[in-house]
């Protein structure tokens, strides 16, 4: 017998290849040529091992495998992130009285538009996706409405309360002794005082005789185009009705009450001189008074007989309202022009 080894089958294409090998037919086995290192196939997934023909390489399998696996899980984690981050925008930017359950609905659609179209099919094509300007919450006019009334009703509140107030203070006499009588300025023709400036005069007049205080205070400053200044005119007035001139103090600074007031704070100070009883219109006393606190005067006012209009106790109204918010100093610079 021969010695050659016993016949194999060959198992397929790319099992061992096998030749005839001498006359009796029978052939011996010998390997496939095999590939020089590193110009294998990598794509090729069944290779020759020492297991036989026809053997998968479990490592060449398991790599990409384990690679796929983590691609799919990073894209699943991201998606999770962004569809939370929808729905937390939407859950404030939703309108309160919308279900909460409808929000998901909102967030799946709120996709790109290509995206959307091709997911869906074609029925989802005819119909444009949502953008988060569909969902922003609507103008709520019946709300603002209702808030803007509510202020008009305060407002008108507010103001009549304080019309009563100033209304109420302008019957106020509280005359009494002071340092110092002080007269606001009102309007002068070229010199000679107005009918309500000269009953503001003679009042003080009338104080200075009674003794309630050695000094009278004349203030205010001239108008554009006046020869004389309030001041001065009512202290040439007051000259002329026999006061002394070393009773007398004009100040001719001041174009409205505010500055008049503070004026005459300074010239009080300097003269150590502690209260004032201030002599102007009825109408004007709680202004007079909250204007004097604001500059730090003590003072107390004694009205004059002039009657007040509709016109007056509403002017002065609103000036309070006005003043007790942003105070008497900011409404005198915003009307008294630089």
């Amino acid at each position: 017998m021969s010695d050659s080894p016993p016949f194999e089958e060959p198992s397929d294409a790319l099992g061992q290849i096998r030749e005839p090998d001498g006359a009796d037919g029978q052939s011996a086995p010998f390997p496939a040529p095999q590939d020089p290192v590193g110009l294998e196939d990598p794509a090729d997934e069944t290779r020759v091992g020492p297991e036989g023909a026809g053997h998968v390489d479990e490592q060449a399998q398991a790599a990409p495998s384990a690679s796929g696996e983590l691609i799919e899980s990073f894209e699943s984690g991201v998606a999770s992130m962004f569809a939370a981050f929808e729905r937390t925008v939407l859950s404030v930017i939703r309108p309160s009285d919308q279900p909460a359950g409808d929000s998901q609905e909102v967030a799946d659609e709120l996709v790109d538009p290509k995206t959307a179209a091709v997911a869906a099919g074609p029925a989802a094509r005819t119909r444009d996706p949502l953008t988060y300007d569909d969902v922003l919450p609507p103008i709520r006019w019946k709300a603002m409405l209702y808030v803007l009334v509510s202020i008009v009703i305060l407002s008108g509140i507010y103001f009549g309360a304080t019309f009563l107030q100033v209304w109420a203070a302008s019957d106020n006499d509280d005359t009494q002794a002071a340092d110092a009588i002080v007269v606001l300025g009102a309007a002068q023709f070229d010199g000679t005082p107005s009918p309500v400036f000269a009953a503001r005069l003679d009042q003080a007049h009338q104080l200075w005789q009674d003794g309630l205080a050695p000094v009278i205070v004349t203030t205010g400053s001239n108008q554009e185009g006046d020869r004389f200044t309030e001041g001065f005119s009512g202290y040439v007035y007051l000259l002329e009705l026999g006061v002394p001139d070393e009773a007398l103090l004009p100040i001719v600074d001041g174009g409205d009450t505010w500055q008049q007031m503070s004026a005459t704070a300074n010239q009080l100070e300097v003269r150590e001189l502690d209260t004032a009883l201030l002599v102007s219109d009825g109408y004007h006393t709680f202004r007079l008074l909250a204007i004097a606190d604001e500059v730090g005067i003590d003072a107390w006012v004694s009205p004059t007989d002039v009657q007040p209009t509709m016109r007056d106790y509403v002017r002065e109204a609103t000036a309070v309202s006005i003043g007790r918010i942003i105070g008497y100093r900011r409404i005198s610079a915003v009307s008294t022009p630089e």
